[in-house]
């Protein structure tokens, strides 16, 4: 789910996530993750810039695909369930 995210990301910034540079991508991993409940993360402030674009559901599936805790990160089924892709669904 982290690579469909990273995807997800690319396809609205426009431009790679990560541009090549693993310090960048490892810094996410070792900066430690507040524990704010099973569904709600944070993003890097550099990101967040980046994906201004998205309604409030769009962030909300960005950021728990982008979760850094496995265990915390959404499911395929509940990704696919989540709203943003409500229009979809119902259509």
């Amino acid at each position: 789910m982290w690579s469909v995210g990273c995807i997800f990301a690319e396809m609205e910034m426009k431009e790679p996530l990560f541009n090549g540079d693993w310090t960048e991508m490892y810094s996410w991993f070792v900066t430690p993750e507040e524990d704010s409940g099973p569904k709600v993360t944070s993003l890097p402030v550099a990101l967040v810039g980046k994906v201004s674009c998205l309604e409030s559901d769009g962030f909300d599936l960005l950021s728990i695909m982008l979760c850094k805790n496995p265990a915390k990160r959404i499911t395929t089924g509940d990704a696919i369930a989540h709203p943003y892709f409500a229009d979809i669904i119902n259509a």
